[in-house]
């Protein structure tokens, strides 16, 4: 039996609607209980920094964050996204020793579909978080996922098949994502020597995510 690991999901709405039972089973990486998702609906960077301790407490083997979406839908530049993005994963680090840090980028916007009128976000916003995503993630212990490739048409756009609001996975469309997580942990067991989500809806108002 491979190792499984103690895995936490930590994000906002497209982490916690999310049904990874995909990672899940006696053959998989986290074990029959599956990993502990602690993605909460409408969140910001600074919502899970004031609840990163129900995480570290956990002392857990890896945690994959993917947040942001919601700052930059509140008006946070990618300088301030990537930053206060940075301060989770160190938090991460110096209080769950040992722990790895996955780092989940945003994914592409689906603009023909996107049910928020008037809304600031699009695709070229989340591009320039997204580089700031990735450099800050090269300067600290993190490992990078590049969500973002994994779902992009040649367009740069997210597929309509994939989504019914432009921003939210319908549950067919978690597949890459799993995916990434799936090989991140198998690169980690090797290391050591050693699903599919359900739909979301969107919410009213600035907190989308």
């Amino acid at each position: 039996m491979p190792h499984q690991d103690t895995v936490v999901l930590l994000g906002d709405s497209l982490t916690e609607w999310g049904d990874y039972s995909g990672l899940s089973g006696r053959e998989r990486p986290c074990g029959a209980a599956g990993p502990v998702n602690h993605g909460v609906s409408g969140d910001t960077t600074w919502g899970i920094l004031a609840r990163l301790h129900e995480t570290t407490v956990l002392k857990p083997d890896w945690v994959f964050v993917q947040a942001g979406i919601n700052d930059l839908a509140q008006g946070s530049g990618p300088d301030e996204l990537a930053a206060r993005l940075a301060r989770i994963w160190a938090r991460l680090a110096s209080d769950s020793p040992g722990c790895r840090v996955g780092v989940l980028n945003l994914l592409p916007l689906c603009t023909a579909r996107l049910a928020w009128p008037g809304s600031a976000l699009d695709n070229a916003l989340v591009r320039r978080a997204n580089a700031g995503i990735r450099e800050a993630a090269s300067r600290n212990v993190a490992e990078f996922l590049d969500l973002y490739t994994a779902y992009a048409d040649p367009a740069g756009e997210l597929p309509e098949r994939y989504t019914a609001d432009g921003l939210h996975l319908l549950p067919e469309a978690y597949g890459p994502w799993t995916g990434l997580l799936l090989k991140a942990l198998g690169q980690g067991a090797e290391g050591r020597g050693a699903g599919m989500p359900s739909a979301g809806r969107g919410r009213e108002g600035a907190r989308i995510g």
